[in-house]
């Protein structure tokens, strides 16, 4: 989808005339935060070299609707409840932020260990890995004292990570 479809769309569903391009400048700002958003929180654990530089087509609908939210709470983000002379109005999110991130999965990354042959967490106590292994990481190191230990990922003799 094109930067001028989403502005059209979003100018339908605002009831804003196709004619009127008052508003065009604030709505594609919203557009580019929106999409800065989505791609910041979606691949904010990704290798750098594998963000896209446009927002993919997955998220293209939830980017305008986000534009939306913040268009329409102007004046009143980081609300959810908005009471003014007897006027109740309730957000379900506080901002468009708030409306990318519960709408946008992010990609975790692969956690990856040292490749040396030493105890993982650099603490200097020069234990080695088991006898056949190639690469430490620090989820699968082989000394007894390094196990994962409620919940924790190493538990050396004199540090904990």
């Amino acid at each position: 989808m094109t930067a001028a479809e989403k502005l059209a769309m979003v100018k339908a569903i605002l009831r804003i005339d196709a004619s009127d391009t008052s508003e065009d400048a604030l709505i594609d700002t919203y557009l580019a935060m929106a999409g800065r958003e989505i791609l910041g929180w979606r691949y904010s654990h990704a290798n750098p070299d594998n963000v896209p530089e446009s927002v993919p087509p997955e998220y293209e609908i939830t980017q305008v609707q986000a534009v939306i939210n913040g268009y329409t709470q102007a004046g009143v983000e980081g609300q959810v409840l908005s009471i003014e002379n007897g006027i109740h109005r309730h957000f379900n999110y506080s901002d468009m932020v708030e409306y990318v991130r519960a709408h946008v999965i992010p990609i975790a990354g692969v956690m990856r260990g040292t490749t040396s042959s030493v105890c993982p967490c650099n603490c200097g106590c020069g234990d080695t890995a088991a006898a056949g292994t190639s690469s430490v990481t620090a989820l699968a190191w082989d000394a007894p004292r390094h196990l994962p230990q409620r919940g924790r990922l190493i538990r050396c003799r004199k540090r904990q990570i």
